[in-house]
């Protein structure tokens, strides 16, 4: 039998997001509330995981960017300072 639980987040439930290199299986989490950009390269070994030029994991790079952009609307509206939201997103995620 296969059992599945399913956990919904909104972008404000998402405070990290971890970073693995897949050449030497470092880790590091990157905070997505101090604004710092994501490293360019594995604090461990130093392999490139993203540049301009290359197009190298920019995905990924896009995906926490994305994330800090929701999370600093959110913040805001939850100020006072902006309206509120025309959507509300929810990110599903699987637990096997």
């Amino acid at each position: 039998m296969i059992r599945e639980k399913r956990v919904l987040l909104e972008a404000s439930d998402i405070t990290h997001v971890r970073l693995i290199c897949t050449k030497c299986q470092a880790g590091m989490l990157c905070s997505m509330g101090d604004g710092i950009p994501p490293p360019s390269e594995c604090p461990a070994c130093g392999r490139s995981w993203w540049n301009a030029d290359t197009e190298l994991a920019v995905p990924e790079r896009d995906l926490i960017e994305s994330v800090r952009a929701l999370r600093v609307s959110h913040d805001s509206h939850a100020a006072g300072k902006t309206d509120p939201p025309r959507i509300k997103l929810q990110l599903e995620a699987l637990d096997e």
